[in-house]
């Protein structure tokens, strides 16, 4: 398409230097990059930009796509219609948003329903219609189009009618009117207003149903709300929206009267005083109302409605996004066996105790907090039989009382190191009747595999949430409302972002972990599964390339983010290594005498690289070994203490080595930074200091809280309008966005689930069960706030 230039477009709308646009449009597009592999490997070419900036590089670049091609499908429709003219197409080449094409295109746009005014052309009132606009200085008879016994012209009265009905779409389609609206009828000019149905009045006179905790309806704060569009926040339209769809509100759009007033003033102008006639003129006047009440008005409050909806559910999709970002990032809980808990009332607190690595299940069981004594007996022989060293309680019914019973437990056993966490449990019974879960845990009744759940989410969040539909784990906010297409979506890419940056261990990768990788697919991880089952554990990266399916670019694309940490040689025939031929294809026919076919039998020694423990990609070994030459290093070294100590002794400047080896300075930092970390890899969750577990040895209660009153609180969740927080005391408080010392826009772009910051109590109303906080401290991401 020559009307515009897409990389021109997204560099000015992200503000980007056009050569970065360029790049990443060639690496997206045809050579089919992933987000991961482009952050990581490629920073030369996109300037130092992250994930979440190039994943909005990739979605504006597919949206401008999606435009050049609506813009050509609506071309080739005006032009079947016969009404493309050079003006209009030249302007939907010129369009570079979707708003924009459609109106353009909707005044050649048809509905299923036929409207009065097409039925006025189809009794041939069309020409009338235009000559009375298009020819304000003649005059004009509609007695003349009367016949008698023909519905819709039989009178005069019934001739004017269709009249009017094609004049007032005319004037509602008509480019300058299209353009005024958008001028006059912004988000200032209109207030939304919502009130209490009649329907949720009646219920509520009806029955007399219990009060709802805290005394407060759901809804209630929009029983009697006005606010203008433009200050409007999403979390209050997308409560809105949900309680009107709910029968609970009713909800309508009030467009200021000064602005309806001018808008009107102006359709008489452009339109009706032009007329020369006064019979004329005052039927387009009255067509001018009409047009605006029964047409434009409804219009413009539907593209409200839908535009506010449409940018309230982006925000919703993109906090949730983070929120789930910062959950899955949460640091592991390394080599500590734990003892799980599901809580419950009726069916007893589920137990069971998972080895250091949460591999193994060491011992289950199950106790009822109706009977102590017996319930203590249980928990000491788990204790006694399987020396637990963290207690992970699932935040859900009995939670309290449960942590009452450990707290007495703790007092008892008087090990000063054993402590207890409470951990989020959203999900975990979603999870443990899913097919994945049986699969794993084929024996276990779901409430037990539940408990396990828990007990790995404290060990290693990643790899178990995961295995979660993200909706059911309790963050965000609205998401729900929101495109099922894009939530899953961001979903997705979070999930992969997470899992790819992390990395994981090829021999040690569940098929989970595996399946999130960047660059692979569904048939290639089990590909991969298989050969490692067949042949043993992988020895060597560049072994990937002998798995079949995985070719040049899978490799290039997910070889940096599979490790390799085993030192075991094996030996394999390649020629059992060859990829299986394709169903129905011949092979090539092949004589076993010569050089070549002996070459294929030949054994292979697969060797140990110590570089492939590191997130080094396998395009930058050479560069590497050229570089730890110069210093008179070997990589063999890589992970000890010694080699990184004589590493960082011989370092220059940056600049000046990678200049030497012809490389760019971030290759060149990423080279220095996988050689550096301790058993050559660093495990990006383990920076979030701010995000480890708060563990307890007593329980707090809302009675025990005072005014002023310091503590640490357990991030459950960020919304717009503030941060939920666990503070240990059953009841979530809330630190609302304008209790943050005026840094809420900065808070809430960095904290998220998990992570601990300390907070002053500030309002306490028991009845309701409300907890008001204000930020004192937040340390995230190396910042103090």
């Amino acid at each position: 398409m020559d009307g515009w230039d897409i990389i021109e477009v997204i560099s000015d709308k992200l503000q980007i230097p056009k050569y970065v646009s360029e790049n990443l449009q060639v690496m997206l597009e045809k050579e089919e990059c992933t987000i991961p592999f482009i952050a990581r490997y490629r920073n030369e070419k996109t300037r130092n930009m992250d994930a979440e900036k190039l994943r909005e590089f990739q979605n504006c670049l597919v949206e401008h796509r999606d435009i050049q091609k609506k813009a050509v499908s609506y071309t080739k429709t005006i032009e079947k219609l016969g009404k493309l003219d050079n003006h209009t197409a030249r302007a939907l080449k010129r369009a570079t948003t979707t708003d924009e094409l459609n109106s353009i295109y909707e005044p050649f746009k048809s509905s299923t329903k036929r409207s009065h005014a097409e039925k006025a052309k189809e009794l041939g009132l069309e020409k009338a219609a235009k000559e009375m606009i298009e020819n304000p200085r003649v005059r004009f008879y509609c007695r003349k189009f009367v016949c008698k016994g023909t519905v819709g012209l039989s009178t005069l009265s019934e001739v004017e009618s269709g009249i009017k009905y094609i004049i007032c779409d005319m004037i509602a389609k008509h480019e300058v009117t299209i353009k005024k609206c958008k001028e006059m009828f912004t988000r200032t000019s209109m207030n939304l207003v919502s009130k209490e149905s009649a329907s949720a009045k009646s219920a509520s006179t009806k029955k007399a149903a219990p009060p709802p905790k805290g005394g407060v309806h759901k809804y209630q704060n929009y029983y009697n709300f006005q606010m203008r569009v433009s200050d409007i926040k999403s979390f209050q339209l997308l409560a809105i929206n949900r309680g009107e769809a709910q029968k609970s509100l009713t909800v309508k759009i009030v467009i200021q009267e000064r602005v309806e007033r001018e808008f009107k003033s102006w359709g008489r102008r452009y339109f009706a005083e032009p007329i020369v006639y006064e019979e004329q003129r005052r039927l387009v006047a009255e067509c001018v109302e009409d047009s605006y009440e029964r047409l434009i008005k409804p219009k413009i409050i539907r593209r409200i409605r839908s535009s506010l909806t449409k940018s309230a559910q982006e925000v919703s999709v993109k906090l949730f996004s983070h929120n789930l970002k910062k959950l899955l990032l949460t640091p592991p809980v390394r080599k500590k066996i734990v003892l799980g808990v599901d809580p419950g009332y009726t069916h007893g607190c589920k137990c069971a105790v998972l080895s250091a690595d949460g591999s193994a299940v060491l011992a289950t069981d199950v106790f009822y907090l109706r009977n102590p004594r017996e319930a203590n007996d249980k928990v000491r022989r788990l204790y006694q039989q399987c020396r637990f060293e963290i207690i992970a309680i699932g935040s859900g019914t009995a939670c309290r009382d449960t942590e009452k019973f450990f707290s007495q437990f703790l007092r008892e056993i008087g090990n000063p190191n054993l402590f207890f966490c409470i951990v989020s449990e959203d999900g975990a019974s979603h999870y443990s009747v899913t097919p994945h879960a049986k699969g794993d845990f084929p024996d276990l009744e779901p409430n037990i595999i539940s408990a396990i759940s828990i007990a790995r989410r404290l060990l290693d969040p990643l790899s178990e949430l995961i295995k979660y539909e993200a909706r059911h784990l309790g963050i965000g906010q609205y998401q729900h409302d929101a495109s099922n297409s894009k939530l899953n979506k961001a979903v997705s890419d979070v999930v992969e972002d997470c899992v790819t940056f992390v990395g994981v261990d090829l021999n040690a990768a569940s098929p989970s972990l595996l399946s999130r990788i960047a660059g692979l697919k569904k048939n290639q991880v089990k590909n991969l599964l298989e050969w490692k089952k067949t042949k043993g554990p992988f020895i060597n990266r560049q072994q990937i390339k002998q798995v079949g399916g995985i070719g040049e670019k899978t490799f290039e694309q997910c070889a940096g983010f599979l490790r390799i940490s085993g030192d075991e040689v094996i030996t394999i025939s390649s020629d059992s290594e060859e990829a299986p031929a394709k169903t129905g294809a011949k092979r090539k026919n092949t004589k076993s005498g010569t050089a070549s076919s002996r070459a294929k039998k030949a054994k292979i020694s697969w060797q140990p690289n110590a570089l492939d423990k590191t997130w080094i990609h396998p395009e930058s070994y050479d560069v590497t070994n050229q570089f730890l030459n110069s210093l008179g290093l070997s990589s063999d070294g890589v992970g000890t203490q010694t080699f990184i100590s004589q590493l960082k002794s011989k370092l220059r400047s940056p600049k000046e080595h990678a200049a030497s080896l012809d490389i760019g300075e971030p290759t060149f930092k990423l080279i220095v930074d996988g050689l550096t970390q301790p058993n050559g890899f660093c495990d990006i969750r383990d920076a979030a200091e701010s995000s480890k577990p708060i563990y307890r040895r007593d329980v707090l209660s809302m009675e025990n809280l005072r005014y002023g009153m310091t503590l640490k609180g357990r991030v459950q969740n960020v919304t717009e309008f503030g941060v939920f927080l666990d503070i240990g005391v059953g009841t979530s408080g809330l630190l609302h966005s304008s209790k943050t010392k005026g840094k809420w826009e900065l808070i809430k772009s960095l904290i998220g689930p998990n992570d601990v910051i300390t907070v002053d109590v500030e309002n306490i109303e028991i009845q309701k069960q409300r907890i008001g906080l204000r930020l004192v401290e937040a340390n995230v991401g190396g910042m103090v706030l």
